[in-house]
């Protein structure tokens, strides 16, 4: 069901999901989406629990390209692999953020997110171990770089760099900006 509810999100939006289209979609009976996750918030709020699983697996996934294994390496994959996954899966991703869907309170999902945000947060204290960034400015610059690529898969996802820059705005254009970010906060610090 959580396969069949991700290719309709993915297909379709947010908008039109309903419990009985996902049964639909699953070849099951129409009462067992709620029977198995009790609401729309239920599914949903386990969709989006995979939905960071994946995010944190497109991370890691970028983390093994990257040809040394130093904390500015992997500064770079962690936005790197996030953008990534909101480009290739635009639906999921905005699904994410989406508190008035899901249920923010439930533990997998508390721990899907809080693993996500992990992910950046301790590449940032990394990077304050080595001093590239000074440990007093952690808090703010692991905030500004979620912020950054927050904004650049929003922008991208939602066409609207390629408004600005239909000659450049695809996967290759936003790990370019992503790239440059990092060597600024690296190199500013």
């Amino acid at each position: 069901m959580l396969d069949a509810a991700a290719l309709l999100v993915e297909r379709d939006g947010l908008g039109t999901l309903s419990l009985r289209e996902v049964a639909r979609e699953a070849k099951v009976s129409h009462g067992a989406p709620r029977h198995h996750f009790g609401s729309k918030a239920g599914l949903l709020t386990a969709l989006a629990t995979d939905a960071f699983e994946a995010m944190q697996a497109a991370i890691v996934e970028e983390a093994g390209k990257q040809k040394d294994r130093s904390p500015k390496s992997f500064f770079e994959a962690v936005g790197l692999g996030y953008v990534r996954y909101a480009v290739n899966h635009p639906g999921m991703y905005s699904l994410l953020f989406r508190r008035d869907l899901v249920d923010p309170t439930e533990e997998g999902y508390k721990q899907s997110s809080d693993a996500a945000w992990g992910m950046l947060n301790e590449t940032v204290m990394a990077l304050s171990e080595v001093g590239f960034i000074d440990k007093k400015e952690t808090p703010m610059i692991a905030a500004l770089s979620w912020s950054v690529a927050h904004g650049l898969s929003l922008l991208t996802t939602e066409g609207r760099l390629a408004d600005r820059f239909p000659k450049l705005a695809d996967e290759a254009f936003a790990r370019r900006v992503v790239k440059m970010y990092v060597s600024r906060i690296v190199q500013a610090n």
